[in-house]
């Protein structure tokens, strides 16, 4: 992955071509994390659209989140209260997909049942 710069040339661009605002969006981090928010934060971190695209569709979407996570952090723009927050919903978040699932997590050979 390459770095992010949040500079304020790129997250003007992000601002004005999704028509939102920065701190909007960092603001809805904690209740609204989905795949818009990730692409909105790549692209004001100074990705093209097709890097950003590219980069959702081929990473885990995790690792994707901790890298932006990572770098907003040493932008200033994330105080690291909220970095271990956002963490430790992902941490969560991973158990419960985890326990939910019927393998718990692990792959099966065997064809569904019909």
């Amino acid at each position: 992955m390459k770095d992010l710069h949040y500079k304020a040339k790129n997250i003007m661009r992000a601002e004005k071509e999704h028509k939102l605002g920065f701190y909007q969006v960092l603001q809805s981090m904690q209740s609204n994390l989905g795949v818009f928010t990730v692409f909105f934060l790549l692209t004001a971190g100074g990705y093209s659209e097709e890097e950003a695209g590219e980069l959702i569709d081929n990473k885990p979407f995790d690792e994707v989140l901790l890298h932006i996570v990572d770098a907003l952090g040493d932008a200033g723009f994330l105080p690291e209260a909220a970095k271990v927050q956002i963490r430790a919903q992902m941490q969560k978040a991973r158990e419960q997909i985890a326990a939910a699932s019927p393998s718990n997590g692990e792959s099966s050979d065997q064809e569904p049942t019909k």
